[in-house]
């Protein structure tokens, strides 16, 4: 999880509104640039069920794929400035 919009302590409270609705949120940053326009999901392992219950709860437009077998993470989540419309915060 990664904070790409800049607003402080924004990657914490979407990290704590994941874990409420039952997911594993394994770290959150700072994004390196604050230039996210949009929020996106990195896929990184690609499980479907996984996949598809976090996009129920995440339902950005923009989705990549850079899949890594030894990656410690399913997916990478970073925070645009839509962050209002998509996590009701």
């Amino acid at each position: 999880m990664l904070n790409g919009c800049g607003k402080k302590r924004l990657a914490r409270e979407v990290r704590n509104v994941l874990i409420d609705k039952g997911f594993d949120v394994l770290s959150f940053d700072n994004a390196d640039k604050f230039l996210y326009e949009k929020t996106v999901i990195i896929i990184r392992n690609m499980n479907y069920d996984k996949f598809n219950m976090l996009y129920k709860e995440v339902p950005v437009k923009k989705v990549y794929m850079q899949i890594n077998e030894h990656s410690l993470y399913d997916f990478i989540i970073i925070i645009g400035k839509d962050y209002k419309r998509i996590f009701a915060l």
